[in-house]
């Protein structure tokens, strides 16, 4: 299996996040590098994993997701999002963990290579400004 690639640095907007923030902020032990244990527990995953998290999810929510835009924020692996693309939704995923967002679409590139699931990167505050509308779940 494909190794999660490292994210692409992001574009010079203002606020984004880039991985030096990231990676000082790491140093400064004010974050944890979550995404280098999700790129662990990418090497494991298989259809089983995927199965007993679609039913998970499905607990969690039962709606009807297809056709519905589904925003997940702190992707993580990118499961979830995997997870929902599978059930018919949408999906924007966005985390700020660099490593995070590589496995997010890894899992993207190996289950939906033409898929509508797009993995971003960015920090919490940037969920106040998410526009209404842009998920419905």
């Amino acid at each position: 299996m494909a190794p999660c690639r490292k994210t692409p640095p992001a574009a010079n907007t203002a606020g984004a996040p880039t991985d030096e923030d990231h990676a000082q902020e790491v140093a400064r032990g004010e974050r944890f590098e979550f995404g280098k244990n999700w790129a662990t527990f990418l090497g494991v995953l298989d259809e089983e994993r995927i199965a007993n998290a679609t039913a998970s999810f499905r607990r969690v929510l039962s709606a009807d997701l297809e056709g519905l835009r589904l925003l997940d924020a702190g992707s993580g692996s990118g499961l979830m999002s995997l997870v929902a693309r599978r059930l018919g939704a949408d999906v924007v995923s966005f985390d700020y963990d660099p490593a995070s967002v590589a496995c997010t679409r890894e899992l993207r590139r190996r289950y939906f290579q033409r898929g509508s699931t797009l993995a971003r990167r960015g920090r919490e505050r940037a969920r106040s400004r998410i526009p209404q509308g842009v998920g419905d779940v």
